[in-house]
């Protein structure tokens, strides 16, 4: 599900030639346009893709790409990846704020919307959401929903977490249709 959203986005963000993330497992780039990577960049595949805008080349995806990427044996491993992501999506996004440049055009907009409010206004905003509803819950349903469904989703997570005390998943692999960025002066 959350590929077929990603896939998605990155489509219609690509059709205006600002496609704002790179998978790192399957992600091209011309060599001539490659900068050295900054020591202390947690995320180089989103590193390099903010680079890349900011210096107002395309970047661009190709939804036939399929990627296939080994997941760790250990639940503390993927834990570990997820929080460097996540880290690291925060650092790029910060340190490349830049592309909000109204005058960018679209890559202001789709950073604006991918990246920005998804990755840094909204996660801060859902515990403000768990505690409006509460106050709302005993006079609206809609609001009872949404605190239903909010618990829900955090009971799932916490369950999912502390499930396997030993900390050990099945060993499984992702093969999956993902995007295929690359980068060009003048999309193709």
């Amino acid at each position: 599900m959350y590929w077929r959203l990603e896939s998605f986005l990155k489509a219609q963000e690509s059709r205006l030639g600002a496609t704002t993330g790179a998978p790192g497992e399957i992600c091209a780039l011309r060599l001539s346009q490659v900068r050295p990577i900054p020591a202390g960049v947690l995320n180089d595949d989103y590193h390099l893709t903010c680079d890349a805008l900011v210096r107002g080349l395309q970047v661009r995806f190709a939804p036939d790409a399929i990627a296939r990427e080994e997941m760790p044996m250990q639940l503390r491993g993927e834990f570990e990846r997820r929080a460097r992501v996540a880290a690291g999506t925060w650092q790029t996004t910060l340190s490349h704020l830049a592309l909000l440049d109204p005058r960018r055009g679209w890559v202001a907009l789709t950073f604006g919307s991918h990246r920005v409010l998804r990755s840094l206004v909204v996660p801060p905003l859902l515990p403000l959401l768990a505690v409006a509803c509460a106050s709302l819950a005993r006079d609206s349903r809609l609001a009872r929903a949404l605190l239903v469904g909010q618990f829900a989703v955090y009971g799932a997570a916490a369950l999912g977490f502390v499930v396997d005390s030993r900390g050990t998943l099945r060993h499984c692999s992702w093969s999956s249709r993902t995007p295929r960025p690359w980068l060009g002066r003048h999309g193709y």
